[in-house]
């Protein structure tokens, strides 16, 4: 019985170590943004990754708010989004710029079409400002998604976002954020507005 106990209790600390050591490979990334240090952010961020996490929503979005795409045969699934347009809008998330400050504002706009003024499309809590306010709401959102994948949420008034850590080496990388559907609506529908329509989208 004495061993079953101490198994699990050293199976306990074992998780909570790594749930600490998970969290502080998010804190280091969250506290290089509210420097301002792109390059540290950088250091911590799979670009790639993220790229692709996020053109993957935005392309589900797409057809959420345009079911009858789906109709089309499945040779033609890939047709979502303006190639050229889409690359353009997610541009704007993937620089060290805006990823630095979107981790640290918590906001990014896109210009209007117009040419005045610019549209907030993306609004979540500042990462530092959650871990450091609300710890332990970061806590109870947050979980091991595999041995070395670790999901941390925010809440926000739009819903749940998920910042996806990976551990690569020794390192907590961010590899993803699961953007709430509401904003992954607003970000579809930005880019059809100024596209007017559907056509294919390069594989990544």
């Amino acid at each position: 019985m004495r061993m079953v106990i101490r198994g699990v209790i050293a199976l306990v600390i074992l998780l909570a170590a790594y749930w600490g050591w998970a969290l502080a490979g998010a804190a280091q990334l969250a506290w290089a943004a509210q420097r301002g240090d792109a390059q540290a952010v950088m250091e911590r961020l799979d670009l790639q990754a993220v790229i692709r996490s996020l053109a993957g929503q935005i392309s589900h979005a797409f057809l959420d708010e345009n079911p009858q795409l789906k109709s089309l045969p499945a040779v033609r699934r890939g047709v979502v989004l303006n190639g050229s347009a889409a690359e353009m809008l997610l541009r704007a998330f993937v620089t060290p710029e805006t990823i630095t400050a979107l981790l640290n504002q918590g906001r990014v706009s896109v210009p209007n079409a117009t040419g005045s003024g610019a549209t907030t499309v993306w609004n979540m809590p500042s990462f530092g400002e959650a871990l450091s306010g609300r710890p332990l709401q970061v806590l109870m959102n947050s979980y091991p998604d595999g041995l070395r994948s670790f999901v941390v949420g925010l809440e926000s008034p739009d819903g749940l976002y998920r910042i996806h850590m990976r551990l690569t080496g020794l390192t907590w990388l961010m590899s993803g954020v699961d953007v709430p559907e509401p904003v992954t609506a607003r970000l579809a529908n930005l880019i059809a507005e100024r596209i007017g329509g559907a056509v294919d989208i390069p594989n990544r």
